[in-house]
């Protein structure tokens, strides 16, 4: 029962907020919030799992980053990057990972394989 009361008042409090996107009069926005942010966050959390099926695999195969940014990097980026209502991108800009060594310096580097 206490979860039909909790339903309810999450349905009741979504549908409160719908005019608050009214003055934009924006089906984009409303839809966006409503159907497809959700949607997204849910295929981040699937893509996570698939990914952690799929990573002995990637690791043998030397395509742990492709992997990664398949299944976790642009959910990512779709849901928490692009600004509410704005399809107009299409496909997420790839992300490439920096490697260990970028974070220091050359000249840092350096003085550490002379020691």
């Amino acid at each position: 029962m206490k979860k039909v009361i909790l339903s309810i008042v999450m349905v009741a409090f979504i549908f409160n907020s719908v005019p608050a996107f009214a003055q934009y009069q924006e089906p984009e926005m409303i839809a966006d919030v409503l159907v497809v942010r959700p949607v997204s966050l849910a295929a981040i959390v699937v893509g996570a799992a698939f990914f952690i099926v799929a990573l002995p695999f990637a690791i043998t195969s030397g395509s742990v980053e492709t992997v990664a940014q398949t299944l976790v990097g642009e959910p990512f980026r779709f849901n928490f990057t692009r600004p509410i209502g704005d399809f107009s991108k299409g496909k997420a800009e790839p992300y490439s990972m920096p490697s260990v060594n970028s974070q220091y310096g050359e000249s840092e580097r350096k003085g550490r394989e002379g020691r």
